[in-house]
């Protein structure tokens, strides 16, 4: 009985040549290994992309937040610039400003300039270098005042954070 079996050598000579080179289990695994980490690295730019287009989107948030801030601060600007001052108001309300920040603003909190017309008053205070407190104050109590616009800002290297208050007189409000 005659065996119509092929032994190894017949069958690989009988097989085409499908070009490229022979498989072996290593040279699979190795292919596969390859292609896993190539898609590790696709995925990891992926999420690099993803991270600095969240960086890009923080980026676009806090600049339209700071010109809407910057924008807000100049219209009340100027309209305290059109304002006369009151004299018999002003006056006494920019003395207890400056009584309620030196009572209640942490210490070497400065007040740089409290100017107030008829219905707003602009006051700069320079806060002490690492002053985390001055974040948890209530700056319109320690002015007297009830409402009010703050901007907050980031002194140089060295020097205090600057904060700008912008406050409306009892009965009024802020453009």
């Amino acid at each position: 009985m005659a065996s119509d079996a092929l032994d190894d050598d017949e069958w690989d000579e009988q097989q085409p040549d499908l070009g490229g080179g022979e498989w072996d289990d290593e040279g699979e695994l190795v292919e596969v290994a390859n292609s896993e980490q190539v898609d590790d690295e696709d995925e990891a730019a992926d999420e690099d992309d993803d991270v600095d287009e969240a960086d890009d989107d923080e980026n676009t948030v806090i600049a339209r937040t700071r010109m809407l801030v910057d924008r807000r601060a100049a219209e009340i600007t100027a309209k305290a610039a059109l304002e006369a001052v009151d004299t018999d108001w002003a006056p006494a309300v920019e003395v207890d400003i400056a009584e309620g920040i030196a009572a209640h603003g942490p210490p070497g909190t400065k007040l740089v300039s409290a100017r107030c017309r008829t219905t707003v008053c602009i006051t700069e205070i320079e806060l002490p270098p690492d002053s985390g407190s001055a974040m948890q104050m209530s700056w319109l109590a320690a002015a007297g005042l009830r409402r009010g616009f703050l901007v907050h800002g980031r002194g140089e290297s060295g020097a205090g954070d600057r904060t700008v208050a912008y406050l409306a007189r009892e009965g009024y409000s802020l453009p």
